[in-house]
């Protein structure tokens, strides 16, 4: 038997563009995870171009004609900040294959006429240091350190935290992390293609929690409401028990006992008690009877109708 073997090799423009850094290989999860078509083109721009560098700046318009997006589309600043505000929002915090986009944003051109895109890029060992434990530093409080601790561990670069814990107020914060993490347990399709980018969004934004989703702040509100509707049917259960007994004639009241202390005289001397005799333990039962003040303490625990004392 003869064994014939096969060989392949890359074709050398294929080969010659890749060492120049011409095409690239793409991280596919993060590209996944985009919304917009143009969040997907961008990203291809900026992990190309960036791949050498940590900073990296370009007019709006000029990003256009790089991205073959006709520019007639939006031919004034204002309708290209509108495009790629959301689209920043997306990137920032992605990975790219040459590290972390740490700051993506817009920033107005010197001489007013347009609006400029700005990334910054953190190396992915600096990245990969943030979810390890992180070392208190002197002007921060050991509060602040853990919510950064908190972010990052969720996906949000160290940049993007800091900026969220200085403009944002920290009940705001874990807010909205307990939020995203009740949306992640439950695998919630809100979060699935760019969690980081969807928390963050949550505390710029204040998005609410889904009204489905029990938070703690609405299981504490459940559990008040649930407590005072308790408290509200007891007192009202009281207060009905309490005006039986204060209306109730007292003879009603002493009969039970009454009728039990005829049954064990009967008993205990062999024979019924005289019409005396009955008489001067029923006085002495209705002079045991408790007095109004004693019967609303017994049911409210304090006198709640003074007037009822008269």
């Amino acid at each position: 038997m003869t064994l014939f073997f096969s060989s392949y090799a890359f074709d050398k423009r294929l080969l010659g563009n890749l060492l120049a850094n011409y095409s690239k290989p793409l991280l596919l999860d993060n590209v996944l995870r985009f919304k917009r078509e143009i969040s997907i083109l961008l990203y291809r721009h900026i992990d190309l171009l960036m791949n050498d560098k940590m900073h990296f700046e370009r007019k709006t318009k000029e990003l256009l004609a790089d991205l073959d997006i006709p520019q007639a589309s939006y031919p004034h600043p204002s309708q290209r900040k509108k495009l790629f505000d959301p689209i920043l929002k997306e990137l920032e915090g992605v990975e790219i294959s040459s590290g972390i986009i740490s700051r993506a944003v817009l920033e107005r051109t010197k001489d007013r006429e347009d609006y400029k895109v700005v990334f910054d890029k953190q190396p992915k060992s600096e990245a990969l240091e943030v979810q390890g434990p992180i070392q208190v530093l002197e002007e921060e409080t050991i509060e602040t350190t853990s919510l950064l601790a908190e972010l990052a561990s969720r996906g949000i670069t160290v940049g993007v935290a800091k900026d969220l814990i200085t403009r944002y107020p920290e009940v705001l914060i874990r807010n909205k992390i307990e939020v995203f993490d009740l949306l992640r347990a439950g695998k919630s399709s809100m979060i699935s293609k760019n969690p980081a980018g969807w928390l963050r969004s949550a505390i710029e934004q204040n998005y609410s929690a889904p009204a489905n989703l029990e938070t703690k702040e609405k299981k504490q509100k459940r559990e008040e409401a649930s407590k005072e509707a308790k408290e509200r049917l007891d007192f009202q259960l009281n207060l009905e028990q309490y005006q039986n007994t204060k209306n109730a004639d007292p003879d009603t009241l002493i009969w039970y006992r009454l009728e039990k202390w005829k049954k064990d005289f009967t008993k205990d001397n062999g024979t019924l008690p005289t019409h005396e005799q009955i008489k001067h333990e029923r006085d002495r039962l209705i002079a045991a009877l408790p007095t109004n003040e004693e019967i609303q303490k017994q049911y409210f625990g304090k006198v709640l109708f003074p007037d009822d004392l008269k």
